[in-house]
Formats: structure tokens, sequence, C-alpha cells
């Protein structure tokens, strides 16, 4: 302890501090009876109707929805004459009135009266009527007149009517059971009441009388939930908390030995509940008679277990009579009791341990410190602006100006913050900057408080911000000290991440199969992904998020770029001018200025680049040139490219050869050739010149000619014929190639014969270069000689070369004796002719023949070829393969030299070319005369000398255009200016199109007005390119949705890979034994299964420090999670103006603390806590704290928040629950800064949404209003009655107390059941008990009433009815028994009248003739009108957002078009921006805005309407027709208990009922159920509940009570009035002190004066009183 620093110390003693805050806050229940809340004993509960118990270990009772019977009903004689409640009871019989009027005939009178039936004197004339004897009298009929229709009644009550309250009796009492125990659920759920309840299964019921006391409560308990099911259904079961051993009653009354017991049996207790093989259940004995017999045995030395008392029977469940023996029963009890602490204080003592146990302050929470460090003397806000040490007037345009603020974003980001914060915002749902500032804030402080007006999205935006932490790798916790508040945070969160926050809210059950899920997604995703392959997608993702952010910049920098051009002043001929007036003029002009077709701009660019001067030169041009315009300078004639006189003829006589050649080929003399390239057809030609000396020369070796057709295949031989002879054919020539070498080189090996080796050795040896003969020779003479006649090229062979070459020719002599010998062989089976073999013969042939065999090889190889060449150049008329295959080539070379001979005919076509080239195919009277004259070129019957005549004159016209070749390239100039400057129509009519008459009408005098029209014009077409537009808005819609996907995505992958970092090998093998765990269980039947669901359990928690967010109420953070410093990255505390400093704990698990709450809302108010023990406590504890005084129990968190972290705040303005004229009322509050986003739907909305009911005969009883109980309870009866409010959830606040709300509830639930308050969700409480909740209609009780109405101003009533007033969506209506006249300014009462008279502050809206008369421009209403034409259904001036929609379309199906209407007076750029960022935040919600311009409207209205139908069309909006006028905001009603007396009614005599007489009996006159009677007395209400609800308490001696003084609103000060003492300095006033005697005889929340004396008052409200506790008798 001596070791701690100061913070640590100063730590511990705040959280000592906040432990003695809950713990005064506790009560012990000492007899169930005494205590205020219902309790069920077992005895009372067994065997009723739909009640079942032990239904399995995890419902230990379920009940039924059981309905009511109605009692039969009586005989209809009895009509209207039963006085019965509205509620028939089975404890209450039904009794008949004493008489009753009846208006009937004279003989209806005169019958009953002669029967006896009814007394003459009680016969009456009608009042309203004037005549003497009316046929119709009023008659009063008495019941004891009528002793035969009493009897008759008797018998009914007691037959039918008392058999059915039998049976009904034992039913009505399970319903007012399973009544009870739903409100106790409703009242759980809503949890708003300052001292929360909680259910117990008491077990073990001790009973003893003691002289300090008395014991009446059970000695086992464990905590209980009820859970509701959709068909009704109600069950009990136990907590995921053990029991415990409850032995409070015997420590407070001082039992000896009761704090040992309380150990020795706790430790008991929990061997119990660890032991697998017993489950604690109140029906299992085995898990509780233990220690009740040791408790019985330790507590009193006479004490007994009521089982082992002698005679006792087993089965009687009934308690005995308290004396003074304790008795501790086997019987159970279920009871409610105010939510015990012991679980919150053992937390804080565990948290104390960790904060002594850190070793420096920086390992304690950072934002925790702050509540115990003085603060920073560090300036808080510096907007890097103005300078004000600069006195110059002269500044910077932008010193001073704050960034413009971007659109809302839809999970876009879009532009108006810097891209570092967007990008590091990890928002998937739509934000606005709001959102984005907190999440700045956040990560420069430790804390940041967050300021949220009712409906402004609190929960999307603590949403967001959960899922940026957790996408950073980030733990968050999110509490609030009601459940509800927290109910719809986890749906906010996106797939994938929703599944890993824990909300445990309601329901342990509930909490801990979400944990469960979380578990079994950890086990099967987090555990199992791969960090490398996650980390490369979310780089992926976030890469393209930032493509897609930086996109939907561009577009809305482009779509503000148009906004601009079509709202802001513009230049037009020297003249500042709005687009919308310039369209105007546009139109006026067109038709003076229609002439001018080219479309400008007023961009500097289009400003003209010529001068008058040049248009009149340009005037004068066209004139002179005339007809000659149409020649352009191109078009003129160069003299140089005209070819002479003799080329031309000469071109003529060439042309005219060709045409002859053409005439042939036309005649078919000669095949046309078809196109092909020229060089093809020469080579064809050369190729058939060649093939036909060939065949000539082989036409008389005909067996050669068979030869090549063969090789062709065009005559049939079998292949292997085919082949030798090809083989011989391809050998033959090889050697007739090789011996035309050799003889051509004139190798002359002489005669000698093949065989002679001897030479052939001599040869090789002087081929080597060697001697033939060595160094003798003798003997080789002969051969000597044969050598000396070798000649190689005429002369002997001198080197080993020519030997060499010698050598080859012996070798092919060889082979060519050789193949004459084979051809000798083979020829005859070939059909081939023979060759000589002898060599001198045969080598003669060789050579001959081979040559020609050569030959055929190679045209055979190229017969193919040709043919497929000949055939493409001569489709037709030739046959191809007659020339190629049987020599008939003669018309083959006739053709191909013919064709030939045409084509090269170049020069002659060159001048024709030339001639056509100048004409070029121009239409000009020039050029057609070329055309013309290249036509006849060629022409036989054109005489040269005509043809030289007419060449002559084409050279003089050329001559003359040619000289105008100056004037045109000067106009040319001209019109190129006209163009350059933007008028190519314009330039083009100039140049081209002629003057006629002397008038040209394209350079007019006042051309510069139509330019400058025309530069209008172009501009309004330009600003209004809605097709661009259109295309940008939904890119970038298309962009939002898919980036709101990807963020959602990124999100998920960042979390899981956070996941999977932080996983410890504790974690894995808790999560392997959940995921081993879950596989043995399987149906979850068996032996094992307890057992198996105990490991999962187990594993469940253990692995619970990996679940990433967790989403409790403060109270469960002790239950579920452990005392862990640091734990979370940050804690979020919602609704923190109901928290107080007792939830520092949470504070202290979290590193950062987002506090998000609003001191104009209801904070906290603490019961019963003395001043003395406050004062005591805050000087034991916080002395020297720099906030200890702020400390206080009646202190918000938000207020104490926004103490500890100045200057942090941020305030949420957007509103989206409400409908403007109900949350305009809370608007003052906020200084008008809350601006509504919600426009509600067709079949959402309420018309009027606002009702004000004004109930005449209210009149304030205690603390409630029976008459306004009843008008709202009939209200309630309609609405749930009437189809149209079938799925609206309704809402009932009372402004004063709680009382009245509970009798309303009380009524509700008796007249109208359970299924109508589940329907509509129907919830009843104070403001308190509302905040953080919202209904679709919600009633105001009003609850004051003419006498008893006192002023409420103070500031907790401004958050009372801030409360109350902005819950209700779609309708609000008050419920008053004061008027005006009542009321005293400034009283909060008269500003809600006020307000239900003006809520728009614009009068009392009256219905309105004609829609379009609110519209605020002539555009608007021009606009309108044709959407009224057209059958549309419109509501203009919608007021949504903080501004009004010029026009919302409505259609079918809640289907709806927003159309903004642009361009006029009311619309500049910057408000246009404005209303960009708004309609961003709208398509949030869901709306969708179709816009146009101003000028776009006044130059194409009709392509503006198309372009909005077919919008319209897509959406399915089809016209509905004109909707009835809407009325006033507020619908005015007055209601009173009056009962005027009914109308005088003539009823004809058939129409009176009469029993026919029988027995001589009379008969009894019975009349119709219908008709009213004057003298019917309603039964006065007989329920204790109302005598109960209307207990006013006052101000007492002795008393506590709590006041708030209006200049300290966030103080409430305690003060205790005595009358004998005054210790004002620990909260102690005398009974004389001008304070006490104001407050005596005072109620709850009168706000009263008191005299300070000195003429000085100062004004407080009651906001608690207590009575001083009662000694325990």
């Amino acid at each position: 302890m001596a070791g701690l620093t100061k913070t640590q110390k100063d730590l511990r003693n705040v959280l000592l501090y906040t432990q003695e805050l809950v713990s005064l806050n506790e009560k012990v229940i000492y007899d169930l009876v005494a205590e205020q809340h219902p309790h069920f004993h077992e005895g009372t509960l067994a065997g009723l109707e739909g009640i079942d118990f032990s239904v399995d270990a995890e419902i230990w009772m379920r009940l039924k929805r059981l309905r009511e019977t109605q009692p039969p009903a009586p005989d209809l004689m009895f009509d209207g004459w039963v006085k019965a409640p509205p509620h028939p009871s089975p404890d209450k019989a039904p009794t008949l009135l004493d008489h009753r009027m009846l208006r009937l005939s004279i003989e209806e009178i005169s019958d009953l009266a002669e029967a006896g039936l009814l007394d003459p004197d009680d016969v009456m004339k009608p009042r309203e009527t004037d005549e003497e004897f009316p046929a119709i009298m009023d008659a009063i009929l008495r019941t004891h007149n009528m002793p035969e229709f009493r009897q008759a009644w008797q018998e009914y009550v007691g037959g039918a009517w008392a058999k059915w309250a039998e049976v009904e009796k034992p039913r009505r009492r399970s319903i007012d059971v399973y009544n009870k125990l739903y409100q106790v659920q409703q009242r759980v759920i809503a949890a708003g009441d300052d001292n929360a309840i909680e259910l117990v299964w008491g077990i073990g019921i001790a009973r003893w009388q003691r002289e300090n006391g008395r014991i009446n409560a059970p000695v086992l308990e464990q905590l209980v939930e009820l859970e509701l099911f959709e068909d009704g259904t109600l069950t009990v079961g136990p907590r995921q908390v053990p029991p415990s051993l409850s032995l409070k009653p015997f420590h407070a009354l001082e039992v000896e030995g009761s704090k040992g017991l309380q150990r020795d049996a706790g430790s008991q207790l929990e061997r119990i509940v660890e032991d697998p093989d017993v489950t604690f259940s109140p029906f299992e004995r085995k898990s509780f008679e233990p220690l009740l017999k040791s408790c019985a045995a330790r507590l009193s030395a006479s004490g007994a277990y009521v089982p082992d008392e002698a005679g006792r029977d087993p089965n009687d469940r009934s308690l005995l009579a308290i004396d003074g023996t304790l008795r501790i029963s086997d019987t159970w009890v279920l009871y409610v009791r105010q939510r015990a602490e012991n679980f919150r204080q053992d937390d804080i003592q565990k948290l104390i341990q960790r904060v002594e146990d850190a070793e420096a302050d920086e390992d304690l929470p950072s934002a925790a410190l702050q509540f115990v460090r003085p603060p920073s003397d560090e300036r808080l806000y510096d907007d890097g602006g103005l300078d004000l040490n600069d006195a110059s007037w002269n500044l910077p345009e932008t010193v001073g100006r704050s960034p413009a603020r971007g659109p809302s974003g839809s999970g876009s980001g879009s532009s108006g913050s810097t891209s570092t914060q967007e990008s590091d915002a990890f928002f998937p749902l739509p934000y606005n900057d709001d959102q984005r500032e907190i999440l700045r804030r956040l990560q420069e402080a430790d804390g940041v408080v967050v300021q949220g007006p009712p409906g402004t999205g609190k929960t999307h935006t603590i949403a967001n911000v959960i899922c940026h932490f957790l996408a950073t790798g980030k733990r968050v916790l999110i509490t609030a000290k009601t459940a509800e508040a927290l109910t719809a945070l986890q749906d906010k969160l996106p797939p994938g991440v929703r599944e890993l926050a824990i909300s445990v809210i309601h329901s342990d059950r509930e909490g801990a199969r979400h944990l469960e899920q979380a578990v079994q997604v950890l086990a099967n995703e987090a555990k199992q992904i791969n960090p490398k392959q996650v980390s490369q997608e979310i780089i992926d993702n976030q890469r393209l998020l930032a493509n897609i952010r930086d996109r939907i910049k561009v577009i809305d920098s482009e779509l503000l770029s148009y906004a601009r051009r079509n709202l802001e002043n513009v230049e037009s001929a020297g003249e500042g001018v709005l687009p919308m007036a310039l369209a105007k003029r546009v139109m006026q002009g067109r038709s003076l200025h229609g002439w001018f077709e080219d479309r400008l701009d007023l961009d500097a660019r289009f400003n003209p680049r010529f001068s008058d001067a040049d248009i009149a030169e340009a005037r004068d041009i066209r004139r002179g040139l005339g007809g000659d315009l149409a020649y352009a300078v191109d078009d003129l004639p160069d003299l140089d490219a005209l070819p002479d006189v003799a080329r031309v003829l000469a071109a003529h006589r060439e042309l005219a050869r060709a045409r002859e050649l053409e005439e042939q080929s036309r005649s078919g003399d000669v095949p046309y050739m078809a196109a092909a390239a020229l060089e093809q057809a020469r080579s064809v030609q050369d190729w058939l010149t060649d093939y036909q000396v060939f065949f000539e020369e082989v036409r008389a070796e005909t067996w050669m000619v068979s030869t090549y057709q063969i090789l062709l295949g065009v005559r049939r031989s079998d292949e292997a014929t085919v082949a030798a002879l090809r083989r011989a054919l391809d050998q033959w020539a090889r050697l007739y190639a090789d011996g035309r070498d050799f003889a051509l080189k004139g190798v002359d090996p002489g005669d000698v014969p093949s065989d002679d080796q001897a030479f052939d050795a001599a040869v090789a040896v002087q081929a080597r270069g060697e001697k033939p003969f060595g160094v003798f020779s003798f003997g080789k003479g002969p051969l000597k000689e044969r050598l000396a006649r070798v000649l190689v090229g005429g002369s002997a062979p001198v080197n080993p070369g020519q030997w060499e070459e010698v050598k080859a020719c012996r070798t092919w002599q060889r082979d060519a004796q050789a193949f004459l010998r084979n051809w000798s062989a083979i020829c005859g089976s070939l059909g081939l002719p023979p060759v000589p073999t002898d060599w001198p013969s045969g080598r003669g042939e060789l050579l001959r023949l081979g040559r020609l065999i050569a030959s055929l090889l190679r045209f055979a190889s190229e017969a193919k070829a040709c043919v497929d060449a000949l055939q493409t150049l001569f489709p037709y008329g030739l046959d191809a393969c007659a020339a190629v295959y049987e020599g008939n080539v003669s018309r083959a070379l006739d053709a191909l030299a013919t064709n030939l001979e045409k084509a090269e005919l170049v020069d002659a076509q060159a001048v024709r070319q030339e001639i056509e080239a100048l004409a070029a195919g121009r239409g000009l009277p020039f050029h057609v005369g070329l055309m013309e004259f290249a036509g006849a070129l060629g022409d036989a019957s054109v005489a040269p000398n005509d043809l030289a005549h007419g060449w002559r004159q084409v050279c003089a016209e050329a001559e003359r255009l040619s000289a105008l070749r100056p004037h045109r390239m000067r106009l040319d100039e001209i019109a190129d200016a006209v163009c350059r400057s933007g008028a190519p129509r314009w330039a083009k009519m100039l140049a081209t199109d002629p003057v006629l008459d002397g008038m040209d009408g394209w350079t007019p005098p006042d051309w510069r007005a139509s330019w400058e029209w025309a530069r209008a014009d172009g501009f309004v077409r330009s600003i209004g390119d809605r097709a661009a537009i259109q295309k940008l808005a939904n890119e970038r819609s298309e962009l939002e949705t898919r980036q709101r996907v990807i963020l959602a995505d990124v999100v998920r992958l960042r979390t899981f890979l956070g996941l999977k970092r932080a996983l410890t090998g504790r974690i894995e093998a808790a999560l392997a034994k959940f995921a081993a765990a879950i596989a043995k269980l399987g149906a979850g039947t068996g032996k094992a299964a307890g057992r198996h669901r105990r490991v999962i359990r187990d594993a469940t928690l253990d692995a619970a420090d990996a679940v990433p967010c967790w989403i409790l109420p403060e109270w469960r953070i002790a239950e579920q999670l452990p005392a862990t410093l640091n734990a979370f990255d940050l804690v979020i505390v919602d609704e923190a103006s109901q928290s107080d400093i007792t939830a520092l704990p949470a504070v202290l698990r979290g590193r950062k603390l987002l506090i998000v709450g609003d001191d104009k809302q209801v904070s906290p108010n603490h019961v019963g806590l003395d001043e003395r023990t406050i004062v005591q406590l805050r000087t034991t504890y916080l002395s020297g704290l720099p906030f200890a005084d702020q400390m206080d129990p009646a202190t918000s968190l938000y207020e104490l928040g926004s103490m500890i972290f100045p200057g942090k705040a941020v305030l949420l303005r957007e509103h989206f629950r409400c409908v403007e004229p109900i949350i305009r009322f809370s608007t003052r509050f906020y200084q008008n800064l809350l601006v509504p986003m919600r426009l509600p739907k067709a079949t959402e909305r309420l018309d009027p949404p606002l009702i004000d009911i004004l109930v005449r005969d209210g009149e304030k009883t205690g603390d409630v209003n029976k008459r306004e109980v009843e008008v709202i309870v009939e209200e309630v009866r309609r609405l749930s009655e009437d189809p149209a409010f079938e799925k609206r959830t309704i809402g009932i606040i009372s402004l004063i107390g709680d009382k009245q709300a509970k009798l309303i509830y009380d009524r509700l639930m008796r007249e109208l059941g359970a299924d109508v308050i589940d329907r509509h969700r129907i919830m009843c409480g104070s403001a308190a008990t509302f905040q953080g909740q919202e209904r679709d209609i919600v009633f105001l009780s009003m609850v004051a009433c003419p006498k008893t109405a006192v002023a409420q101003r103070s500031r907790m009533f401004e958050q009372r009815f801030n409360v109350a007033l902005s819950r209700a969506r779609d309708r609000l209506v008050l419920v008053r028994s004061v008027t005006s006249s009542d009321l005293k300014p400034g009283d909060l009462k008269l500003q809600v009248i006020e307000h239900f008279r003006n809520p728009m502050g614009e009068g009392k809206v009256i219905a309105r003739k004609d829609v379009l008369d609110v519209c605020d421009s002539g555009f608007e209403k021009e606009f309108g009108a044709r959407l009224l034409d057209l059958g549309y259904r419109i509501r203009p001036q919608v007021p949504v957002g903080g501004y009004r929609i010029d026009f919302v379309v409505e259609g079918a199906d809640d289907r709806r078009l927003a159309i903004e209407l642009d361009g006029d007076a009311y619309h500049g750029p910057d408000r246009w921006a404005d209303d960009f960022r708004r309609q961003k935040s709208l398509e949030r919600l869901g709306w969708t805005f179709w816009r146009c311009w101003g000028s776009e409207w006044t130059v194409d209205p009709e392509g503006s309407l198309a372009d909005l139908r077919r919008t319209l069309d897509g959406m399915g909006i089809e016209p509905l027709g004109a909707e009835p006028p809407q009325g006033a905001w507020t619908e005015f009603r007055e209601v009173s208990a009056e009962v005027e007396p009914p109308p005088a009614v003539e009823l004809a005599p058939e129409s009176i009922p009469v029993l026919a007489e029988d027995d001589g009996e009379v008969a009894v006159l019975v009349r119709p159920a219908a008709q009213a009677e004057s003298d019917a007395v309603p039964m006065p209400e007989s329920e204790n509940i109302d005598a109960v609800a209307t207990a006013s308490i006052t101000v007492e001696p002795g008393d506590l009570v709590v006041v708030r003084y209006d200049d300290t609103p966030n103080r409430a000060v305690r003060v205790r009035i005595s009358e004998t003492e005054h210790k004002p300095d620990v909260g102690i006033i005398h009974v004389g002190e001008p304070l006490a005697m104001a407050l005596l005889g005072s109620a709850l929340e009168d706000e009263i004066e008191v005299d300070l004396g000195g003429g000085k008052t100062r004004s407080l409200v009651i906001e608690r009183i207590e009575r001083a506790p009662a000694v325990a008798a």
C-alpha cells in the first residue's frame, strides 16, 4: 500500500467511493409480504391451468397465454337492464338496474299499467313536446314492480353465470399470474426506472419471528430470467450465474453464526454447482436439501427443516404460520426485487486490486486517469486561421475561413475532409461530417464526448465507430445504464462483423447463444484464415477504395462545375445576367437570329477573330464571285498541270487501239483476262512458250508424251508402275545432267572399256597427285597410250584436279552403261522404247533423250501451278488443262499476248488519268467538262482535229478560273477566321453558298447581334447537359454502393486478420475444446450431455478474450467480463446522461473512452441517499480530487465527461426519428441546430401528425388523472381495432411521475390483454422510461388539471419534456386537462400547448385550395402545373433535412421521387452546394432525386418533362391524381363525460317487442339494447389499483427530499427535514427554516420558491420524497 503512487491512490479511492455508492442502494428483504413487488409461492401456482413446471434443465416454469372467456349472455329481455362493468369478473355477479325510463306509445303504457307493471305516476309528457296529448310518453319502469322479471334474473345468475364463474376463477388466477410476470418481463426489457428489478427463484423459505424483526424469505437464491415467445408463451429459466446463499436478513438481525454459515455453506454450494453429475434445480432435492438442513440447524438451536417434522405431508406445499421457531421449508417462491449489487461490488473490489498491482501509472487506463487528474492549461481551440495580432484590414481572402464541409457520406468519404481523414475511416455505414469528427478526436484524445439529441442516429454512429476500431485490430466494449439503449446496436453492424459482437442485454441465454456463435466463428473462420492471402486482399480492396474515393471527388467537382455554370451570373453582350434570364432572352430572339446555326458558348474562345470590315469584304468578294463561289481554291485549275495537245492526241490514238483489243475480248475471240498482276501473266506466257517448243520437239517421241501424261495422272496407271517410271526418269535426268557437264568441260577419257581397271587405277593415282607408274614403267606401254589419249578441255590433263574430273567421268560412264542395260531390262514392262546398249550409240541416245526427259520432268512438276495460274487469269473462255496437259497452247498464248498488249498502253492511260485526276470527281462545270473530254479519248469516232480544238477550249476556261484564285483565297481566310472563332457552319456557308439576286443573307450588317445570341444559346444548351449530369450521378451512386460493399468486406477482413494475430495458445486450446465438445454433444441428449455442455460453456468463457466486441448493460459487465484493466481499446458509454460515476468500472476496462449522451435529456435520479452520507463519502475518498464535487450520484457521466474532456464534444445534428412537426418542439433546447431528416412515406404518414385532446372534466387526484386515463385507454382501444393501425407501435408517457402510466398500463392489460400490448409493442412509463425508446404513435398525458397545475420550468422538466416529445415517429397525441389560461408564462406545459397550435412556426396551416400557392417562384408554379396536368400526385415545398424539397411526386406502394428545381433567383451556387450535401444525406435514407435547371426548362420544357417521365416510369410511379388538400398540422378535439339526453324518436308500435300473454300472466316489456336510457348510471370501478394509483405523498417532517435549484441545474441537493436538528452542512434542515417551511406539504415534482429574505427568492423543484425508514418490528 505504501508503494502506491498518488495517481494509484486517487484512482483507488474513486473506486472505493463508487463501491460505497453502489452498496448504498442495496436493500435487504426481510419479509416478502412487506415488499411492493409481486411474489408467487409454489403452493399458489400448483395446479393452475396453463402453467407447467420443470420442463427441462433450462426451463423451470412455462406459462401459456390464456384468453379470458366471457360469461354466457342473458336472455334478450334483460338487454338494457344489466348493470355490469366493462370488464366482467367471475368474482362479482352482475346486477339489474332499479329502474329505466322508456319512451312508449299510449297503447303500450295502457297495457303495462293494466298489468301492474307501471305506476301511472311514473308516466310523463316529454319535455320537448308542446302537444297537450302526445302519442308518445316517457314512462319509468321499476324492477320492484316486476317480480317474475327479477326471478328470471336470479335464475340466470345462480345458474349459467355461476357455472361460468366457477370455471373462470382459476383461469383468471392463471391469467393474473401471467399478466404480472408479463409486466415484469416488459419492465425488465424497458429498464428505464431508476431502480431496476430482477426476478429471483428462492428455495427453502425461512419463516421466523424474532424480537428484533421478522424473517419470511428464501435461504437459497437463483437469479432467473423471463423469455417471451412469439405465441405469447412465457418461460422462466435460470440465468448463467451460480445460485447463492441469501443470509443477509440474518446478518442484519445479528443472528449468531450466520456469517460463519455463509462462508461454510457457500463453499458447499460451490461444490454442488461444480459437480458435473448434479444439476442445481428447485425440482432436484439433492441439489439443495443438505444446505437447507444445515441452515436450519446452525441458524437456531430450535430450527427445523419442515419436511423432517413428524406428520408433515410431503405433498403439502403450503407455508406454516410464523412463530418464534425458525422453520425452513423445501418449497420455493418466485419473486421480484430491486436488482442486487453484489456482482458489481465484487467487480469493483477486483478492479481496486488491479489498480494497486499496477507497476506504474502508465499501466493504468489513460481515459480513467483523467477522472483524477486536474485539467490541463493547454489551449483547446486553435483553428489555425486569423491572426488576431494582425490589425491590418487587408487580409488574405481565405484567412479565417473554415474548410468547406463536404456532403454527408454514403460510406463514400466524399468531398469535405482531407484525404487522410477519409482514408482512416472504416465506416461501412453511411456517415456524415460529425462522425468523421468523432473519429478524428478519438485519435487525438483519451476521451471524447458526443452530444446526441433525440433521434440523431447515436446507434448508427456508434456502429460505425465500432467497425473502425475492429478494422484496426482493436477491441471495443459498449455499455449503457439501460439495456434498451443497446438493443438495436448489434443489428446495425454489417454481416461478418455482427457475429463477433456479443450482445448480452435482456437474456443470459440469448447472450450465451451469441457467445457460442462468436466462438464458433472464431474456431471455424478466424482461426483458419491465411494471413498472407487476407492481407493481400485487404491491400487490393483498399487500393480500390482509394480509387473510388478519388473518382467520387472528381465527379463532385464536375457536378459543382455544372451548378456554377447554371447558377452564377454570366456576362453576355457586356452585361451580367443569370442563366435562366439568359435562356428567356434566347427563346425570345430565336426567330430573329435563327439563321445562325452554330453552337457557340460564352467562353472566351468564342470571341470573334474577325471584324465588321472582314465581313464587308467577304460580302463584296461573294458578290463578285457570283456562281463561281462554288469553286474552292483547290477546285480552281492549275494550268501547268494540263498536258499539251501533242500528248493528248498520242494518247487518243493508243487508247483507240486499246478499245479494239477490248472489243476482241468482248466478242469472245480472245478470252478476257481477269485483273491480276502483269508479272504473273508474263511468267505464265514465258512458261507456255517454252512448253510449246518442248512439245513440238517431243511430238515425234510419242512415248514421251504418254510418259508426261502418266506422270501428270492424265493417263491412268498403277502406282507401282508410276513409281518405277519416275525413278528411272529421275536417274536418267541426273545422268544426262552429269554427262552434259562433262561434255561442256571437254572431259574425254577415250574409248577405254569401262572395265579397264588398270586405267582407272592409274587415273586415280594421278588424281591424288602421284605418278601412275612409279620409278619403273616397263611393260606398261599400252596403258600409257590409253592415258595419253585422255583429254580435258581439248588437252591432256596437267594437274590432279583435271585427273579428278577424268576419274569422275569414268564413274559416270560405268553408271550410264549400267543404266542402259537396266533400261533395256525394264522398258518392255513399262511399254517404253529400248535404247542401244553399246556405249558409243547408247551414249548419244542417253544424252539426246536425257535432255528431253529433264525438260519433261520440269514441265510435269510445274504443270499444276501453270494450270492454276491460267484458270486464275482466264476464269472463262480458256481450257487451261488442254493447254498444259495436251500441248494445245496456241489459244492460251494468243490470249496472253493480246491482254498483255492491252495492259502495256501505259502512257495513254496516264494521260487520261491525269485529266480525270484534275476533275477529281467534282461536279463543277469545269470539272464536268474535263470528265467529258477524258471520256472522248480513244473514241475512234472523234477526229483528232476536233479533239485538239476541244482541248484548247478547256485550257482557256482553266486560265479564266485560275485568275479568281486570289479573291477566293481571301474569302477562305475570312471564313477560316469565322470557323476558328467557333462557327464552322457559318464559315461553310460564307465559302460555299452563292449570292442570289445581289442579296447576301450570310453577311448581314447586324451579324454581331446574332453572334452574341448564338453564344448565349450555346451556353444555355451546354449548362443543361442532362445526359452527362445523369451519367455522372448514376456513376456516383454506383460507386457509393460499390464502396459500401467493399468497405464492409474490408472491415470484416481486417477484423478477422486482427483476431488471427491476437490468438494465443490458451485461446487456441479453448477453441479446440469447444469444437470437440460441440462434436460430442450431437443432438444434446444422453447422460454425458450435461458434461459436454459444461465443457462448451467453460471453453466459450476461456475463448471470450478473443471476442473483439461486447455489448453489455453496465450491471452485466461485472457478471460477464473479468476485472481487467485496459482489456479494451475503446469503451463506449451510450445514453451517458442516465449513467453516473458508478459506470467507472466500465471506463477502467478501456484505454479510450467515448461518452455518448445528452444533458438535455433525463439525468440519473437516485433515491434515498442522505446528504450526510454523500458528504461523508466525498470527504473520505475524494478530498483533493479536481472533480470531487461533481462526482455526485445526481451528476450524469455525460456532464462529468464534459468537464473531464473539455473541448472534445461533438454535436450530432441530423434528426432521423420524428416527422418535423413533432421534433420542432425539441429544437428549442439545441439552439435550433437540429436538422430534421425524416419525411415519412405515404403508408407511414399520419395526417395530422399532432392531435391535441382537451379533457374538460379531467381532474388530478394524487398523482393521477383518471379521466385522461380513460381517454387514452379508449383511444388505444380504437387504434387496436382499426386495421389501418395494425402494425403501429404505441407508447404512453406520463408528464408527471409514473403512477399515471402504471395505471394506464394496468387498464390496458386488463381491458385489452397482452395480445394487443404485444402486437403494438405498447409501452407505458415516464420520460425516463422512454429514454432510448421510440414508437410510431405516442400519447402524452399531461396529468395536471386547473386546480393542481403548478409551473414546470426547471431543467429537470426541460429534460423530461424533451424526451417525452421526441419519442413519436409519426404521431404525437397530447391529452390534457388544462388550457393556456390555466398556466403561467414560462411553464413548459404552456409551451407544449403552443407548439401544438403552431408546430412549424408558420401559424396554423389552413387547407389549401391550390397546392401551388406555396411555390416560391413562377418557375416552380409552371413546373408544378404541368405535373398536375399529367395527373401526378405532388406535394410542394416539403420540409425535410433542414430545407424544403420543391416537389415530391408520390406513387403507389410508397414509391416517391424528390424534385429539385435550380436556377431562379432563389438558388445560388452556394445554396446549391448545401442542397447537394443535404441531398446526399437524404439519399442515405432511401430518397431518389431528380433535378432540373431553370435554364434547361426555359429552353426545352418538353424535353425536361420527357426525361422526368422516363425517371418516374423507371421507378414505377404512375399518375394517381391529385390528393385531397392537406389540413392543419394539428387536429384539436375536446371530450367531456357529460351525456346529453337522447333525441325524441317516434317509434312505430311494431318496434316495441312484447311477450305474448300466457296462462293469464302479464307480459314483460323489453327495449332494444341499442336504445339509450337517461337514468342509467355507470358502474363504479371496483379494482383497488385505481385507489393505489391516486395515492399521493407530500413532504412531512423526517422525510428525505431531493431538490434541484434552477440556478444550479447540474447539482441535486438532498435534505432531511428534522424537528430537532439544524445542520445544513450535512443536509439536515430544521422545520422552522424557510427551506423546510416551503417544502412541507409540497408534492413530488412541485416547483416552489424559497424566501431567502431581503426580497430574494430561489426556485427549486422536488425530484424525490423518501419517508424515513421504519424500524423493524
